[in-house]
């Protein structure tokens, strides 16, 4: 990961990236999770942005590593941000994770008849573990989103703390 781009330092940039992505797909999993017919139309883009933004996070917490490297000092509050950068990395691969099974699992119970009394059939849309990954899901929906919201706040603050003083 180059630690400047365009002559500044990469991680002001690259943060954009889950800090816009991670809520969305947030958004989407959940509305998802509601509407899991909607899987079939949305699964696949849902996947690829939950996909980008797990990529992201882990471009912006390896040039906010080398970021920290250029500054080069000892610094309580980038030490706090790091370490949410950490969190947020790793709440974004659950999040993953966790959407591709919930797409994975919907697909794959969709349409699948059981027989109920003698000549019906209803369609199978959610198994126990349909139910239970889309639970993790929205849990890790609200927890990635609150950690890329807590790491930028507490970025923003050792950025800008001593500023106007």
């Amino acid at each position: 990961m180059p630690e400047k781009l365009f002559g500044i330092p990469s991680h002001p940039l690259m943060v954009h990236i889950p800090v816009v992505l991670l809520p969305l797909c947030a958004l989407l999993a959940i509305l998802l999770v509601v509407r899991p017919v909607w899987v079939r139309h949305y699964g696949w883009p849902f996947l690829v942005l939950s996909f980008v933004s797990m990529v992201g996070t882990v471009v912006a917490a390896a040039s906010g590593e080398g970021l920290k490297h250029i500054l080069n000092e000892r610094n309580p509050a980038v030490d706090r941000h790091a370490e949410w950068g950490d969190r947020t990395r790793l709440a974004a691969i659950v999040f993953f994770v966790l959407a591709a099974a919930f797409v994975y699992l919907v697909k794959r119970f969709e349409g699948l008849k059981v027989s109920g009394t003698p000549g019906s059939t209803t369609v199978v849309n959610r198994s126990a573990a349909v139910l239970l990954v889309a639970a993790l899901l929205v849990i890790s929906a609200v927890a990635s989103t609150g950690a890329v919201m807590y790491t930028g706040h507490t970025g923003a603050k050792s950025a800008w703390e001593d500023a106007g003083k």
